[in-house]
């Protein structure tokens, strides 16, 4: 398993094939944790100078089995050597809101349960992002995917704010 600590956007716009994103930050002992387990090994791709501080805070928490770590430059090696990256595409609902309607889109809320009682879009799968990988086998592949959590809107709101 190999974690791309980079922001979501960085992440977004270009990453290796198979890869996780866990942004380094508040949450990322946490969900590194959760998404990693404490038996298997992992590698993360981070600036150096970050290294030491998450391998810290990964220690806090008892996961200690981090194989290692490759510099982000990693992406440019990779493409160097002929291998593609890959992308993700970002939206805001006003733009996907008919694909969701029509059903053209397979809608996953990767949010708590206590959030998905509160209200989500109708006809969307419930997994928790921790508990995804439980559902793999019941998430349509001829579709695309589209992922929504609160933390998106979160930080929308805090950047406008700032603005």
């Amino acid at each position: 398993m190999v974690i791309d600590t980079r922001t979501v956007q960085a992440f977004g716009k270009n990453h290796i094939p198979g890869t996780i994103n866990i942004p380094h930050g508040l949450d990322f002992a946490t969900w590194t944790g959760w998404l990693t387990g404490y038996a298997t090994l992992f590698y993360i791709i981070a600036a150096g100078d970050q290294v030491d501080e998450m391998a810290k805070d990964l220690f806090y928490i008892g996961l200690d089995n981090m194989a290692g770590y490759f510099e982000t430059s990693i992406l440019q090696t990779w493409v160097a050597n002929g291998k593609p990256l890959q992308s993700d595409e970002t939206t805001i609902p006003q733009a996907i809101a008919e694909k969701v309607k029509n059903r053209e889109v397979t809608t996953i809320a990767v949010r708590p349960l206590q959030m998905w009682k509160a209200g989500h879009i109708p006809g969307a799968m419930p997994p928790m992002l921790g508990l995804i990988s439980d559902r793999g086998a019941e998430i349509s592949k001829n579709k695309p995917i589209l992922l929504y959590c609160w933390l998106g809107q979160q930080e929308r709101d805090r950047n406008q704010h700032l603005t």
